[in-house]
C-alpha cells in the first residue's frame, strides 16, 4: 500500500471514529465544522483529481444558486444548522457533505479492495466499540436512550450516549449489516447477526417513531427477498403483509399500540404513539398532538412554495429537508438539490456488481430520502452512513464474494487520474 493511502485511511479513521463514538467528540472538544472542513481540505490535497465528477459538479451548481439567493437577500432553508445566520448555516451545512463526498471519490476511485476492506470493516469495529462505550449505561438503565428525546431540557446526557443525528443514521447501515449476515458463510456471519440484533435494540430503545417504522420495514424486506428466488420473495414479502394485516383486524396492534403509549411515555415520540393508537383503534385523535404538528410545519413549507413556486416564498417549517426547500427556494433552488442526490445514487449504484447489492442500497436510498422527508436536520452523521459507510460495506461483500474469479467493482465516479 502507498504511503498516500496509509495517510488516506488514517485520516478516515479518525474522521469516522469522531463521528461514531460520542465519547471521541466529548473527549476531543473539537468543532465538528472545524473537523469537517480539516478532513475535506487534507483529501483533497492528497487526491485533488478525485474531486472533478459529475457528482461534484452537480453538487457546486445548487451550492452556487443557494449563494446567487444569499446576494439577493433571499432566506435560505433552515438547514437545521441552528440558529445562525443565513451564510453562516449555508457554509455549516456544505462542511457537513464535504467530508463525506471526499471519502466516498477517493474511496471509489482507488476501487482498491484493500481500501474498502478496511473502510468497511473499521467503520463496523468502530460502530462496535461504540455500542460498548454505552452498553454498561443500558445495562444500569435500559430506558436510558430514551433521554435524548425527551421533551425536559434538564435532563444530563451522559457524553457516551449517541446523539440524536447519529441515532437517525443507524438505519442506513441495518439493511447493510443484514445482508453481511444472510450473505457470509464463514464466522463473520455471527458478527453481522450480532451487530444487527444489538443496532435493532438500540433503535428500540431510541423511541424515534420513524425510526422505528422504518426498522421494521427493512426487517420485512431484507428477510423476504433473495435475488436467485425474486418470485417466491414476493410470495413471501405478501405473506408477512396478510400476517401483518391479521394482526391488525384482530386487536393485537391495537393492544401493543396501548404498551408502546405506556413504554415511550415522557419521550419526544410519547404523543406520536398516541396519535397512532388513537388513529388504529378509531378513536378521535387529540388535537395538538406532535403527528399534528408536524403536518402543520409540513404545510407551512407547501405553502410557500405554492406563493411562489420558481423562487420559492422564502418560509419554511424547519421540518422536513426537502419540503423546506421546496419551499424556501422554489424550483430553481429544489431542482439542483434533487439532481445531486439522483447523481449520488445512480452513480453509485453502477458502482456495483450484483443485483443484491444494488437492491439493498436501494434499501438505503429509500431509507435516507424518508430521513430527508420527515426530519428537518440530514447531519454529517447521516451523510457518512449514506454515501461512505453503507456502500463501502457492500463493495467489501461484493469483493469477498467474487475474489476468487478476479472481479472488482467499477468506479462510483469514473474518474480519469
Amino acid at each position: 500500500m502507498k504511503s498516500k493511502e496509509v495517510i488516506f485511511l488514517a485520516i478516515v479513521t479518525l474522521y469516522i471514529a469522531y463521528l461514531i463514538i460520542p465519547i471521541f467528540m466529548y473527549v476531543s472538544r473539537l468543532n465538528i465544522s472545524m473537523v469537517c472542513i480539516v478532513t475535506t481540505i487534507s483529501i483533497f490535497v492528497l487526491y485533488p483529481k478525485c474531486f472533478f465528477n459529475k457528482v461534484a459538479y452537480a453538487g457546486l451548481v445548487y451550492l452556487t444558486i443557494l449563494f446567487l439567493y444569499y446576494l439577493a437577500g433571499k432566506h435560505l432553508p433552515v438547514f437545521g444548522t441552528g440558529d445562525f445566520p443565513d451564510l453562516v448555516r449555508l457554509m455549516m451545512a456544505t462542511a457537513f457533505v464535504l467530508p463525506n463526498l471526499a471519502i466516498a471519490f477517493v474511496m471509489n476511485s482507488l476501487n482498491s479492495k484493500v481500501i474498502y476492506g478496511y473502510v468497511a470493516f473499521s467503520s463496523l469495529v468502530l460502530l462496535f466499540l461504540s455500542f460498548i462505550s454505552f452498553t454498561p449505561l443500558i445495562i444500569n438503565d435500559a430506558s436510558i436512550l430514551r433521554l435524548i428525546t425527551t421533551t425536559n431540557q434538564n435532563i444530563y446526557i451522559d457524553p457516551r450516549l449517541p446523539h440524536y443525528s447519529l441515532l437517525h443514521a443507524y438505519i442506513m447501515l441495518l439493511p447493510v449489516i443484514l445482508l453481511g449476515f444472510k450473505v457470509k458463510k464463514d464466522k463473520l456471519r455471527w458478527f453481522f447477526l450480532f451487530t444487527s440484533l444489538y443496532l435493532v435494540y438500540v433503535i428500540l430503545q431510541s423511541s424515534i417513531v420513524t425510526i422505528l417504522v422504518l426498522t421494521f420495514i427493512v426487517i420485512i424486506i431484507m428477510l423476504s427477498y433473495n435475488p436467485l428466488m425474486e418470485k417466491r420473495s414476493v410470495i413471501r414479502a405478501l405473506g408477512i403483509v396478510l400476517v401483518a394485516l391479521l394482526v391488525i383486524e384482530s386487536g393485537v396492534l391495537s393492544l401493543i399500540m396501548e404498551n408502546l403509549v405506556s413504554y415511550y411515555d415522557d419521550t419526544a415520540s410519547a404523543s406520536k404513539m398516541r396519535y397512532f393508537r388513537d388513529l388504529i383503534a378509531g378513536n378521535q385523535v387529540e388535537a395538538g398532538n406532535s403527528m399534528e404538528q408536524r403536518d402543520n410545519l409540513h404545510q407551512m413549507s407547501i405553502d410557500s412554495f405554492i406563493e411562489n413556486p420558481l423562487f420559492g416564498g422564502g418560509k419554511e417549517g424547519s421540518h422536513s429537508s426537502l419540503l423546506d426547500r421546496l419551499g424556501a427556494v422554489g424550483l430553481v433552488g429544489f431542482v439542483p438539490y434533487l439532481v445531486f442526490l439522483y447523481s449520488i445514487v445512480i452513480t453509485t449504484l453502477h458502482s456495483f456488481i450484483n443485483r443484491q447489492s444494488k437492491i439493498t442500497f436501494l434499501i438505503v436510498v429509500f431509507c435516507a430520502f424518508m430521513l430527508l422527508y420527515t426530519k428537518g436536520i440530514f447531519g454529517q452523521e447521516c451523510w457518512l452512513f449514506f454515501i461512505v459507510l453503507a456502500p463501502a460495506v457492500l463493495h467489501y461483500l461484493e469483493l469477498d464474494k467474487h475474489k476468487k474469479n478476479g472481479k472488482t467493482p467499477s468506479s462510483i465516479s469514473h474518474i480519469k487520474q
